[in-house]
């Protein structure tokens, strides 16, 4: 299948969300972690990075696919573990903010709201971004449908 999600993204192209989420759920489910891990200096290389970014991609189309067809816990423990690695992609922060609501977890949604938004400014000098102030407002107005 390649990288996780080129199926899932094509299905999704040609407006087929069913046959998207389904493959989505197939590549994640098979996916042994970033590449190149236990090698820090090959890791850096451009091919293994745009396949990092290939990889989030995916996981974001997959986590907008869970929360369309409410299967949010599917879901989580991705995000889980890839916020952990990216703290500052707000993107990623917004669908486990929105994943975890959904799964009647709003208080700790809201916390992953309050950690980012407190790491952004004291690494950054930043506050959050759109995406992210969205996902809070949708959590803390109980809007989950996506």
């Amino acid at each position: 299948m390649g990288l996780p999600g080129g199926a899932s993204q094509q299905a999704h192209a040609d407006g087929d969300p069913t046959a998207a989420y389904e493959f989505a759920t197939l590549a994640h489910r098979f996916w042994r972690g970033p590449i190149l891990a236990d090698e820090p200096q090959l890791a850096l290389h451009s091919a293994a990075t745009s396949a990092r970014r290939q990889w989030v991609e995916s996981l974001l189309l997959y986590a907008d696919l869970a929360l369309l067809f409410r299967q949010p816990e599917q879901v989580v423990p991705a995000l889980r573990a890839v916020t952990e690695d990216e703290p500052l992609n707000e993107r990623l922060q917004a669908r486990l903010m929105l994943a975890l609501a959904s799964c009647g977890e709003q208080s700790a949604a809201l916390s992953v709201f309050t950690e980012v938004s407190e790491r952004l400014d004291a690494e950054l000098g930043l506050q959050p971004g759109q995406e992210l102030r969205q996902a809070q407002l949708r959590v803390l107005q109980k809007e989950l449908v996506w």
